[in-house]
């Protein structure tokens, strides 16, 4: 039986040929059949996907073309040779469509020089360049300097280049971060399609590193998509990176660099959430003024029958002012809504998405944008429920000691305790201890977590609000972990004192160097997919058992 691999997005009709990827990035759609980490793998020929796009009743010349989203086209080899496959069918057929390649790979330079031989197609070949300023936790077997290679080489040969920022979670939602990456961005394209992370129920309790999401889990999935308040405000009040446009419809971003008008002109999208040079706005207005929508109407019936649905229930509300069309008591998918929007140039939507429909949601089914409060609740959460609780557990636990402990005997055991976190994920019989049963994450994750609330009682340092709370880069922890003993070996006259530039005082320095240990720490277990609040409750029950049964 044939696999269908065409399907049509909110944007652009895909080719699903090849599915599965080994980038294994966290926040991936393709998690619930893990093939967010499994090799691709080939579901029909080139021949063959070619053959079913071209009968697909979604297409016509006017609908851009997206190849292969289910992997990443630049993964390996064999994935690059079946781009080429198609893509020399698609210039042998002199097909018009826009040709959208979307990677966060590292694209060759022989099949960019490639590229530049397809004389019907090269123009309208328009690559999707996904870089946000991730870490490898997040994004674990993606090359970040690679992708920045992309932009130079495509932009020195004349390519079209979109910057994909996505998805926008409070990892990479720092004014830091975001300024960081298109300032970079900025010197090879001035178009980013900024989205925030989209979720489905397949796979949204997959989704740790983002824990207020399961707070309001039913609105999440109700939403267009979620973004952090930071990013937010960043680009929508704030934002002043100058000749750099910013959109969240697709669409829009694919009229500027193909210097075409759009169906999204004077839609809320368009007057709130795209920032577009007035040059484009005045092409858009100019196309809007000469529309006829009586025309447009009897199109949009012809169009329906066309794609097989059933309109004779349906009720047709024309909005002029703001370009769009509303129907109502038909079922329509993303899909269905995205091609007429693109063949009628206006805005087609409805109030709800088929309930079969396994897209995400879009502004084409009314979906809205759920921002989340830049808030910590999952360390202050964390810290509000047992930090007491771990000052008494270590207090009580002064009868267990030999002798009294002090600042440095205490960095001496979160020293130990790191080391029992590494040792856990990178298990290796070359350090490995016989006899020793270090193979509980949580649990040293927990004791590590301990040693560090006791540090802060013992120095009074607040741990909670931290700044970075969502840093995640574990090979931080040895440095950090040098750094706040070297300020209490100066503290306690084994080494000398010395100022620390960019700081007040060496007890700032301090306080933040122990904050931001703490948010790596916890973030480890977020990263492995770890209840912390569960963990560390579990070990504060075992420890005070012990003190229960200890006797001096």
């Amino acid at each position: 039986m044939e696999k269908n691999i065409i399907e049509m997005h909110a944007t652009w009709l895909t080719v699903n040929s090849i599915v599965g990827c080994t980038n294994g990035c966290k926040y991936c759609f393709l998690q619930p059949t893990s093939q967010n980490n499994n090799l691709p793998k080939e579901l029909v020929s080139s021949s063959d996907a070619i053959e079913q796009l071209l009968s697909s009743k979604y297409y016509t010349e006017d609908i851009p073309i997206c190849l292969l989203p289910n992997t990443d086209p630049f993964l390996n080899k064999k994935n690059i040779k079946y781009l080429k496959e198609l893509l020399t069918k698609i210039n042998n057929l002199k097909l018009k469509n826009n040709i959208i390649i979307t990677t966060k790979c590292y694209i060759p330079l022989d099949f960019i020089i490639y590229i530049g031989s397809l004389h019907s197609i090269k123009e309208n070949i328009i690559f999707y360049l996904s870089y946000s300023g991730l870490d490898n936790y997040l994004e674990p077997n993606v090359n970040h300097d690679e992708i920045k290679k992309n932009f130079k080489n495509l932009y020195e040969y004349r390519f079209k280049i979109i910057h994909y920022f996505r998805p926008l979670i409070p990892t990479n939602s720092s004014e830091e971060i975001i300024t960081k990456v298109l300032s970079y961005v900025n010197k090879y394209t001035n178009v980013s399609v900024i989205t925030g992370l989209k979720l489905k129920p397949s796979y949204i309790d997959t989704i740790y590193f983002w824990e207020e999401i399961s707070n309001c889990r039913k609105a999440a999935l109700n939403a267009e998509g979620v973004w952090p308040e930071s990013a937010y405000k960043y680009f929508y009040e704030n934002y002043n990176f100058n000749n750099h446009y910013i959109y969240q419809t697709n669409s829009c971003a694919l009229t500027l660099v193909t210097k075409k008008c759009c169906s999204y002109y004077n839609t809320y999208e368009c007057n709130f959430r795209n920032i577009c040079p007035l040059k484009q706005r005045n092409l858009c207005r100019e196309n809007f003024a000469h529309k006829d929508y009586t025309n447009i109407q009897k199109q949009l019936k012809k169009e329906l029958k066309r794609i097989s649905i059933n309109y004779e229930d349906a009720i047709i509300r024309i909005n002029k002012n703001d370009n769009t069309i509303f129907l109502s008591n038909i079922d329509l998918s993303v899909g269905d809504l995205s091609y007429l929007s693109t063949v009628l140039n206006v805005k087609v939507i409805t109030d709800k998405k088929n309930s079969n429909d396994k897209y995400f949601n879009s502004s084409l089914t009314s979906s809205k944008p759920l921002v989340l409060k830049d808030n910590m609740s999952n360390i202050d959460d964390f810290l509000n429920k047992y930090y007491n609780l771990a000052i008494k557990l270590k207090l009580d636990f002064r009868k267990t000691e030999p002798k009294e402990w002090n600042i440095m005997t205490t960095m001496s055991e979160l020293t130990v305790q790191i080391g029992h976190i590494f040792n856990v994920i990178n298990s290796n019989d070359l350090v490995n201890e016989v006899g020793r049963n270090i193979n509980n994450l949580g649990d040293e994750l927990s004791d590590v977590l301990l040693q560090i609330c006791y540090i802060s009682y013992l120095e009074n340092i607040e741990l909670k609000n931290i700044e970075n709370h969502n840093c995640y880069e574990i090979q931080y922890i040895p440095i950090l972990l040098g750094q706040i003993m070297e300020i209490f070996m100066e503290e306690n006259s084994y080494r000398y004192y010395k100022n620390r530039k960019g700081y007040n005082s060496n007890r700032e320095f301090l306080n933040e160097r122990i904050r931001l240990l703490f948010a790596l720490v916890y973030n480890i277990g977020v990263i492995n997919n770890l209840n912390m609040k569960k963990e560390f409750n579990n070990m504060l029950l075992d420890a005070n058992n012990f003190l229960d049964n200890y006797e001096i």
